[in-house]
């Protein structure tokens, strides 16, 4: 079996907004053909971290590889999609509702 490249790369993410830390230490790996899910309750850090990873916030601490390199959108433009939450259909739109808008666009 051949070797899955990794696609994403998370080491030692850390995230504050002044005293209140959001993520803390936070490792993930992510190759080739792998998909995975954040689930927390709200205000949990998934949102800030999923930031993170694109490129829209930059960590205090830790490092982040997108296809090999730093979270830079320019680089990933077509390679990448982000949808934040509430960014198009609003707070009651399903995540399926959204993934049919999106196919349809």
């Amino acid at each position: 079996m051949a070797k899955r490249s990794t696609v994403l790369k998370v080491a030692g993410l850390s995230k504050s907004f002044g005293p209140v830390v959001i993520v803390d230490n936070f490792n993930l790996e992510v190759r080739e053909g792998e998909a995975i899910a954040l689930t927390g309750r709200n205000g949990a850090g998934k949102s800030t971290l999923l930031r993170c990873i694109v490129g829209a916030d930059q960590p205090d601490a830790g490092t982040v590889e997108v296809l090999g390199g730093a979270p830079d959108p320019m680089r990933l433009k077509g390679k990448l999609a982000a949808l934040p939450q509430d960014a198009l259909l609003g707070r009651d739109t399903s995540v399926r509702e959204h993934l049919v808008f999106l196919a349809r666009l």
